[in-house]
Order: structure tokens, then C-alpha cells, then sequence
């Protein structure tokens, strides 16, 4: 078997999981009730090849896949039903879909069960029409309900932040013009529109993850490989805020501000896209708690505390210095240059 991993479900003397890993997507299949060895294989085979798709699963890495017992079924009124997706599980961020056993085994024309007549080349006992159509409910949900919310969430803060954020920068663009960098408002206002910034990647990064999400281009898909490609984007953007920044210091210029304000602005969509992927791909979904913990300084900690779990290095952490960009780091450089 490979890579199948068994484990005993002590709830049920015949309840069998089964543990795969598929081009980096974790999968638990669990058979509540016995199932015929070689209609199990089958329905193996098509799992497999079916999880091997981005097109079809890229928008996640973990996924579960229940093969439920009758009465289970029956209790959840789907008796009828072949299979199942449930809106709740993916608000939740668990992508879980559910088999109906009997139904799945039954021969549509006769009734009969697969155990006594297995025929694989009839689509009548074929899992896999049915596990793409269930998938592409689970992406369905996903995409309105997760996606949109997470969009709403975001439109709604994004506006005041950006309102603040502009407001802070011409503030901070004024002090400057009049020689009066080393004021105390000055210092404020930059502070201010750092954690703004912050704000806005946060915010601008899940738009565009979103976008993509929905798009599913090239470099949508939950992998290891896209994992890597949305790093070196968003460790490039953070060099080249980070080059703005020491630039700026050197020579603290409305010019060299400007150049700055405008770096900031076009890189903040790469490093905040780059922030959010990390942390879906390292916790395999998007939940709630993500949709409504909003606090950018929160929203560091978790990427930090992703970076660590996957050996990654940081593009941007809060105090400990080991990203390019520091927030703190920045805080302290502004007040050794300027501070009174």
C-alpha cells in the first residue's frame, strides 16, 4: 500500500482510516462501516487521481473524505443521497465530504451490492463522478461563502486604514517639506503610517489572494511549489521597501520620501499575498479565525509563528528582528536619525 497509513477507530469494531499524502495535500478517508476489499481499492485508486489535481483541489491541503455508515445516513436524512457537503464544515475551514456506503455500493439497475457483483468498468460503481461533483460543491462554498465574507471584512476596514493611511503620509510629507522631520509629530505620524502600512498589506494581501483563489490562475493552487514562488515575490517586495527605507534615512528628501511612499505602496500587495498564503498553506484552510481576528499586530504573530512551523525565514516580523523588514527595527532606525 505505500504510503497508506491504518489506524483503528475504537468507536467501531469495522471503522477503518486511512491516512494519505498526495502532491503535498493531507487526506484522512475513513470508512465507518466494512467495505468489500476490492471495491475499496477501487475507490483508493480514484481518490488518489482525483486529489492529484490543482485544478480540482488546489484550494486547500486538507481534506477528509467519510464513507458513512447507514444509520448515520439515515440519522442525517440522507439516506437517498450519494454524498454530501455541509456549509458549516467549510466555514470551519474542514473540507469534508460525506459517502453514503450503501448508496455508493448499490447497483443502480438491480440493487445489488458490489460485494456480490463488481463490475469496475461500469460507471454505476465508479466513486469518481461523484467525489468531483461533491468537490466542486466544497469549492462552490468556499468561494461564496469563505471568499466573499473574508472580502466584505476586508472593504469595510480597508477604507477607514487607507483614509488614515493617506492621511498620515501628507502629514508626515508636510513636516518634511518644512524642515520639521525631528518634530514629535513628525516621529508620530511615521509610526503611525508604518502600522497603517501594516495594516494595508494585511488587507491588500487577502484581497489578492482572494482574487486568485477565484481566478484559480497558474499560481493558485495550496502547494509546496506555489508556497515557494509567493515567498520570493514577497521577500523581493520587503528588499525593495527595505532599500526605499535606507535610502530615505540617508537622505531624508520630500523626493526620496516619495520614491518610498510610492515602493511601499506598489510592494505591499506581494508581501501581504505572500503573508496570507504562507499561513493557509501551513494550516491547510482558511477559517473563520482568520476572516475575523483583524489586528495587523495578530495577524504578524500568526505568519511568524506559520514561518517557524514550516523553517522558513520571515519577511516581516514585529520585534525580533529576523525579518528584512522589522517593525520595530524601523521604529528604532526613525528615532536614532531623528529623534530630538
Amino acid at each position: 500500500m505505500g504510503f497508506l497509513s491504518y489506524f483503528s477507530d475504537n468507536s467501531s469494531r469495522n471503522s477503518e482510516e486511512i491516512n494519505l499524502n498526495i502532491k503535498d495535500r493531507n487526506l484522512k478517508v475513513v470508512f465507518e462501516e466494512e467495505v468489500p476489499n476490492d471495491a475499496k481499492e477501487g475507490f483508493l485508486k480514484e481518490i488518489k487521481s482525483i486529489f492529484k489535481r490543482d485544478d480540482l483541489v488546489g484550494f486547500g491541503r486538507k481534506f477528509e473524505i467519510v464513507f458513512v455508515s447507514e444509520s448515520k445516513a439515515k440519522s442525517s436524512d440522507k439516506e437517498n443521497s450519494k454524498a454530501w457537503v455541509n456549509l458549516g464544515d467549510v466555514n470551519n475551514g474542514e473540507f469534508r465530504i460525506y459517502i453514503n456506503t450503501k448508496k455508493i455500493l448499490q447497483k443502480k439497475s438491480e440493487g445489488e451490492m458490489m460485494s456480490q457483483i463488481l463490475d469496475k468498468d461500469k460507471d454505476d460503481y465508479r466513486l469518481g463522478p461523484t467525489l468531483v461533483h461533491e468537490v466542486e460543491h466544497l469549492k462552490q462554498y468556499y468561494e461564496t461563502e469563505t471568499l466573499e465574507r473574508l472580502g466584505m471584512i476586508r472593504s469595510r476596514l480597508e477604507s477607514k486604514v487607507s483614509k488614515d493611511l493617506v492621511q498620515s503620509i501628507s502629514q508626515l510629507k508636510e513636516n518634511i517639506k518644512k524642515g520639521k522631520i525631528r518634530s514629535g509629530s513628525a516621529q508620530e505620524e511615521f509610526r503611525s503610517a508604518v502600522m497603517l502600512w501594516l495594516h494595508d498589506c494585511l488587507y491588500e494581501g487577502t484581497a489578492k489572494f482572494s482574487q486568485d483563489q477565484e481566478k484559480g490562475g497558474e499560481h493558485s493552487a495550496i502547494t509546496q511549489q506555489n508556497l515557494k514562488y509567493h515567498y520570493l515575490l514577497g521577500e523581493k517586495a520587503a528588499e525593495n521597501v527595505q532599500k526605499s527605507l535606507i535610502n530615505f534615512f540617508s537622505n531624508p528628501s520630500e523626493r526620496q520620501f516619495e520614491k518610498l511612499e510610492k515602493v511601499m505602496k506598489q510592494d505591499k500587495y506581494m508581501i501581504g499575498h505572500h503573508m496570507i498564503f504562507t499561513i493557509i498553506y501551513s494550516k491547510g484552510s482558511l477559517t473563520t479565525e482568520d476572516l475575523h481576528d483583524n489586528s495587523h499586530l495578530e495577524f504578524i504573530k500568526r505568519y511568524e509563528k506559520h514561518c517557524e512551523k514550516l523553517d522558513i525565514e520571515p519577511v516581516i516580523t514585529l520585534n525580533s528582528g529576523e525579518g528584512i523588514l522589522d517593525y520595530n527595527q524601523i521604529i528604532q532606525k526613525w528615532y536614532r536619525k531623528f529623534g530630538k
